[in-house]
């Protein structure tokens, strides 16, 4: 999913990668996990390894970077970048191969053969890369990515080492191995939401991996998650309707989450997190507000404009999952 992390992608593991039961798994967390800290980055990417062969050891894993417009610098300087180090700290561990797709671009970029981001006519006699500082092109930067990916694993195949792979002791003790998605089916302290049709075109667009999606019908809507652990969080869309939703965690002061973002133009797949709890049972309350606020203002920041401002005009939440870490309790 575009912007996805690894806090997220370790929750995905059960319903949308082991139920495929994966020969090889290639993990990519580099460029999105930009905004999470090096401790995070372990806990996540350990919880994706230990998933993974705790139910199937003779699965591989290559864990890949890839690189974004503000990874240059350290690659011209020679080092990785921060999410890449913190990964090659798991991949040492477990003795997981990775592969670093961004280095070769960088080596056609410091030859003056490629710009990293531009506009490809142009440019005639050069590789351009990426027109949005991110994304490579299908005809001149995915080729740079899979040619690397081709000749490392070339390389690997000389391996014939093949056995089951062994977990041993973790990296870090509090890695999210236990990260757990559950449908919001099993919430029964729930009013105000209502399980979207399977012919809703919302439903019908992330049917794959959200099969039920839930949608607040008015201001109100609530339900409460009881659970002992130490972080909780919700797997949503973010979309043109998305509004404030009030969360209370075990009687404390409310916190407003904002459901709409500058890119809330889209229906796209997100997430977010109550990570500062103690190791112990909660509670947590979670209301759609139906607040209004300045949607136009926020995609401005991107030079979006509404055209059709009926779209924008709920303040609601669709939501499919809840992500525990822990266990939860009876509801």
């Amino acid at each position: 999913a575009g912007g996805a992390v690894s806090d997220l992608g370790v929750y995905r593991m059960n319903p949308d990668v082991l139920t495929q039961k994966p020969d090889l798994l290639f993990v990519e967390f580099a460029v999105n996990d930009f905004g999470s800290t090096t401790e995070s980055i372990y806990r996540t990417m350990e919880g994706i390894v230990r998933k993974t062969w705790r139910r199937y050891p003779q699965a591989d894993i290559c864990f890949v970077y890839t690189i974004a417009e503000n990874n240059i610098k350290d690659l011209q300087a020679g080092k990785y970048q921060f999410t890449a180090l913190a990964m090659e700290q798991i991949a040492e561990h477990y003795r997981i191969p990775s592969i670093h797709m961004g280095v070769e671009v960088i080596k056609l970029l410091d030859a003056g053969k490629l710009i990293f981001t531009g506009v490809p006519e142009e440019h005639p006699h050069q590789i351009v890369f990426t027109t949005d500082h991110t994304h490579p092109l299908s005809g001149s930067g995915h080729p740079i990515y899979a040619g690397v990916v081709e000749h490392y694993l070339q390389e690997m195949a000389q391996s014939d080492s093949i056995a089951p792979h062994d977990l041993g002791a973790p990296f870090v003790a509090d890695n999210w191995e236990d990260a757990q998605m559950i449908p919001l089916s099993r919430i029964k302290n729930r009013r105000g939401f209502k399980k979207l049709a399977g012919k809703d075109t919302v439903q019908q667009q992330f049917k794959k991996f959200m099969p039920a999606i839930y949608k607040a019908m008015a201001p109100g809507a609530t339900f409460t998650v009881r659970f002992t652990g130490k972080v909780l969080g919700v797997y949503d869309l973010i979309g043109p309707p998305g509004g404030i939703v009030t969360v209370t965690v075990d009687g404390g002061a409310p916190q407003d989450i904002f459901r709409f973002d500058q890119w809330g133009n889209y229906y796209r797949k997100s997430a977010f997190f109550l990570k500062d709890l103690d190791n112990g049972p909660h509670q947590a309350t979670f209301t759609v507000t139906g607040k209004s606020f300045d949607k136009a203002a926020l995609l401005r920041k991107r030079k979006i404009t509404m055209t059709d401002p009926a779209i924008y005009r709920e303040n609601s939440w669709l939501l499919s999952n809840i992500l525990v870490l822990g266990k939860l309790e009876e509801q």
